[in-house]
Order: structure tokens, then C-alpha cells, then sequence
């Protein structure tokens, strides 16, 4: 076990870590990397996902290491972001490369962060992406909301100016506990893509023989890229590929649908924005915030149950073809 403080406290001053088990063999030449809480308020389905695991006792040649609530901050505070309004999963870049550009989130931001959040405001941000795509391209308006920008502070899905002390974490866990390993296989645990009860799984894998092998490795063969998605920049995966330079590194974006109206989701992560930098004068602030929980682990038990469900039969598939 290791654990590590976040220089912030938690909303009631208590303290707030980052914690990871390692389970398995410390020369592994395979290593299962499990993410839980990237994006803070979706953390509460990979924090029961690592439990579950930890509960089967599991035994492997395969180092398994459960990284829970990597993103503390979010997590405590119910938001997606961390402290600095930095989405964790676009702050994996190589800074010193310079940052990505995103010219139409520069178009898009004032329709993206309204200052009130009204049906006129929802009905805005539809129309201006229906603008968008009319002048661009079809999908172009919801790639640029999405991928990830870094010029706006305030502003939506915002990639940071440097690395997130949860960044800086994520670096220390694969310095001092990944060892020599030659294939690591990310699994980064979210909810919200896809239909309600529905598992999404986005592969990251840049291609190229050795990614292809650890692939077959951790039997993944059969896992395609998603068409349709944004182009993501500064996933976690990114970042791991760059900590470990000597491994062969692959990694799943594991969603789990909330809603068969991908709206929902689109303007719940909005909304998280708003609450933070909108007019929210007269919001029950605790209430909103209890609302998004709800929003990105429905307490519905059928839900949970087919959530636990699916996870539990990736790690089992996960485990038995890396033996």
C-alpha cells in the first residue's frame, strides 16, 4: 500500500489521498494499471470496481495496481475537475512540446459556459453547434467542446498550463511501483459515454508491433477503435507511455452509460462547469452537487449491479488471458 496527500484539504478540512494497492508480484513482466476517479465525480463506480476486486482476493502473475481516487480533489468536491478547473484527462500532454490548439473551442466558448444556465442557454449551445458543423463539418462543433483546450482557465474541459499535482502522482506511482514490467495495460474507469447500463470501452493504443502484442497479451485482440469519438489529447495513457518509456503501454477508457440520451451527459458536465464560474446566485449548491453524484453513479441498484457486473467480467477476462 501506498498513500499520498493532497496539499488541499477535503470541503469538511479533512485530508484527502491519493491510495494505491499493488497486488501481485513485484518482477512481473506484465502490469495492470486500474484508475479510479480521473474525473472525480465519476470515481464512486471504479472506487466499487477496485473493492469488488480486492474482495475476490485475487492471485496472478500479473502486478495489479488499484490507483484509487487519483484525482482527490473532484472526488471530495463531486466535480469532474480538479482544483484548478483542470480536467485531469486532458492534462497528460508534454507540455514542454507546447499545447494542442483547439480553434473552435475558441468559437464555441461563450455558448459552451453560459453565465446563466436556462433553456434558452441549453437551446443556444444546440444551435451553435448545429452552426458549427454547417460551416466546418459534421461532429466538428462537439470534437472541439470535448477534446480538451488550453487557453481558456475558465473555460470547459480545460487541459491546465503544466501538470496537475494529480498528474505529478500518477508519475510517482509508475516511477516507484511499475519496475522493469515490458507491457503495461491501462484500464482508466469513467461513467457517463454510451447508452444507460451500457459499457463503452475506448482503446489507446498509438499502434506499431509492440502495442499490437501487449494487446493479444492482456487479450484485448478483439477490441477495435470507437469511431465517432473526439480527438482526446493528454489521456491518462498518454502520460503513463511517457513515465514508463521502457514498456510497451496500451490502455482502455472504460465509460459506462448513464443515459440513453447523450445529451445528459454532455450538458451534466457543463453544468458541473457552471456551478463553479455561472451566475449560481440562489443554488443550493450541496444539492446541485448531490445531483451530480447521482447523475454519474444513479443509485438505482439494477445499475450498480450491471455495472459491477461488466467490470468484474473485463478483469476476469483481463487476468486469465495475461496468464
Amino acid at each position: 500500500m501506498r498513500s499520498f496527500q493532497h496539499p488541499l484539504p477535503g470541503p469538511a478540512g479533512e485530508a484527502l489521498h491519493c491510495d494505491v494497492a499493488a497486488i501481485g508480484p513485484t518482477d512481473a513482466s506484465a502490469v495492470h494499471l486500474l484508475i479510479a476517479g480521473t474525473h472525480g465525480v465519476e470515481g464512486f463506480l471504479g472506487s466499487a470496481v477496485l473493492t469488488d476486486l480486492l474482495l475476490q482476493a485475487p492471485t496472478s502473475n500479473v502486478r495489479m495496481l488499484l490507483v484509487h481516487g487519483i484525482n482527490p480533489w473532484g472526488y471530495a468536491n463531486l466535480s469532474r475537475f480538479t482544483e484548478n478547473n483542470v480536467d485531469l484527462n486532458r492534462n497528460f500532454i508534454d507540455f514542454s512540446a507546447g499545447v494542442p490548439g483547439n480553434d473552435g473551442y475558441h468559437r464555441l466558448h461563450r455558448a459552451i459556459c453560459p453565465s446563466e444556465w436556462t433553456e434558452d442557454s441549453l437551446a443556444a449551445f444546440r444551435a451553435a453547434l448545429v452552426q458549427h458543423d454547417f460551416e466546418h463539418g459534421a461532429g466538428k462543433g462537439l470534437d472541439a467542446t470535448l477534446r480538451g483546450q488550453y487557453s481558456h482557465t475558465d473555460g470547459f474541459n480545460f487541459g491546465g498550463t503544466g501538470p496537475e499535482w494529480s498528474h505529478l502522482c500518477l508519475r510517482s506511482i509508475c516511477d516507484d511501483m511499475v519496475g522493469d514490467a515490458e507491457a503495461v495495460l491501462v484500464t482508466d474507469w469513467h461513467t457517463g459515454l454510451g447508452k444507460r447500463a451500457e459499457n463503452v470501452i475506448i482503446p489507446y493504443a498509438p499502434g506499431g508491433q509492440l502495442e499490437s502484442r501487449t494487446m493479444m497479451r492482456f487479450g484485448l485482440g478483439n477490441v477495435v477503435p470507437v469511431q465517432g469519438f473526439p480527438a482526446y489529447t493528454g489521456l491518462v495513457t498518454e502520460g503513463v507511455r511517457r513515465f514508463v518509456p521502457h514498456a510497451s503501454v496500451v490502455g482502455l477508457l472504460v465509460e459506462f452509460g448513464i443515459d440513453d440520451d447523450p445529451w445528459v451527459n454532455v450538458d451534466g458536465l457543463r453544468y458541473d462547469r457552471w456551478l463553479r464560474f455561472g451566475d449560481s446566485g440562489g443554488i443550493d449548491i450541496d444539492k446541485a452537487r448531490a445531483g451530480l453524484r447521482d447523475l454519474y453513479c444513479p443509485p438505482d441498484a439494477s445499475w450498480r449491479r450491471s455495472a459491477i457486473e461488466d467490470a468484474r467480467r473485463l478483469n476476469m477476462h483481463i487476468a486469465k488471458a495475461a496468464q
